[in-house]
């Protein structure tokens, strides 16, 4: 189907900069880019990503607990693995 339809939007010039640098280093054009949401806005039936309301008065509320302990400190071998059952570590004879 040909593209006939004319989207004109007003953005700020640096935002239009800083989208075209971004999707040119995709090989895509902002017309792509704009296609591409529109199109999976469509097949989403909404936003193609999460939006969220910040809480100002506790800014890390949005951040996943995983994340959030990335900010405490480095998070500790033993955070991303399950314990072993304990005839599992009998068997290995631990």
């Amino acid at each position: 189907m040909p593209k006939t339809a004319v989207f004109n939007i007003r953005i700020e010039p640096e935002v239009k900069s800083e989208a075209e640098k971004l999707f040119n280093s995709f090989g895509l054009t902002v017309t792509d880019a704009v296609n591409v949401f529109l199109r999976q806005s469509i097949m989403r039936r909404g936003f193609p990503f999460e939006i969220v309301q910040i809480n100002l008065e506790n800014p890390t509320s949005i951040i996943p607990e995983r994340q959030f302990d990335f900010i405490n400190g480095p998070p500790l071998p033993d955070d991303f693995f399950d314990p072993l059952p304990e005839d599992e570590l009998q068997a290995w004879g631990l």
